[in-house]
């Protein structure tokens, strides 16, 4: 499916029995390889699709590096992967994508920065309709992205945080998620109710994110702690934190 911009003549395919070839071949200069995708589609196994000119949220410009990229999903199942495109008319970019299907089917959306390797999710969503076409170069469509969460690679949270350790009670095995703003000293340390030190968990200079850490309810001789509460204290510069549990045989 093409649109022009204004009337011109389309010959193809180019000749009998030749391979086709790209209608423009730039050979000023050697385009530079793009870092490897992580989502591919089988386009094959469906006989229809549909066209998308998307951004990412509402910047202009959209994602601007090449390396990125969007995907259309159904399910778990990739249909149909975009890069940012340069348009030099509009000095920005857009992202074109063809989705691929046979029935109407939601299609959701997974935006991956190659800088970081970075996960991303959608809230957008769309009904996969065959050859429909779906936004253009001046009236995009605009998917939404998601921001990281706890769990999600790369995620940085804003504050100093100590979770509550899951589960609770326990037994023998629990776990704990921290968060990291900026990178520093963190220390992470078992005491019982008495004051005693139990078990230090953590004690190392560590980069911005958010971590977990896993206890095993074996003090710093290596043997098993008795039932009871305990507390767990998050230090970090002059933040500190103090979170209770109960572990229960």
């Amino acid at each position: 499916m093409l649109h022009l911009a204004q009337s011109d003549t389309l010959i193809y395919p180019s000749g009998y029995g030749r391979s086709l070839d790209p209608v423009i071949v730039d050979e000023s200069e050697e385009q530079p390889l793009l870092v490897e995708c992580p989502w591919t589609v089988d386009r094959y196994k469906y006989l229809s699709n549909m066209t998308i000119t998307t951004l990412i949220e509402s910047d202009t410009l959209g994602i601007n590096d090449p390396d990125d990229a969007v995907a259309a999903f159904v399910g778990d199942e990739c249909r149909g992967v975009g890069r940012p495109v340069y348009v030099p008319e509009l000095e920005a970019y857009r992202i074109y994508m063809q989705i691929y299907g046979d029935i109407s089917e939601p299609i959701t959306f997974r935006i991956w920065q190659a800088e970081g390797e970075l996960f991303y999710e959608s809230g957008s969503e769309l009904i996969f309709q065959a050859d429909a076409i779906v936004g253009s170069l001046m009236n995009p469509m605009i998917i939404l992205r998601t921001p990281l969460g706890i769990g999600d690679r790369g995620y940085i949270p804003d504050v100093f945080s100590l979770g509550q350790n899951y589960p609770n009670p326990f037994n023998p095995r629990t776990t704990m998620g921290f968060g990291i703003p900026e990178g520093g000293h963190v220390r992470i340390r078992i005491y019982n109710l008495r004051g005693q030190e139990i078990r230090t968990l953590v004690d190392n200079d560590l980069s911005a994110g958010y971590r977990f850490v896993v206890w095993n309810s074996l003090n710093e001789s290596g043997h098993p702690i008795s039932s009871g509460s305990y507390l767990v204290v998050r230090e970090s510069g002059s933040f500190r934190e103090v979170r209770k549990m109960l572990m229960l045989k």
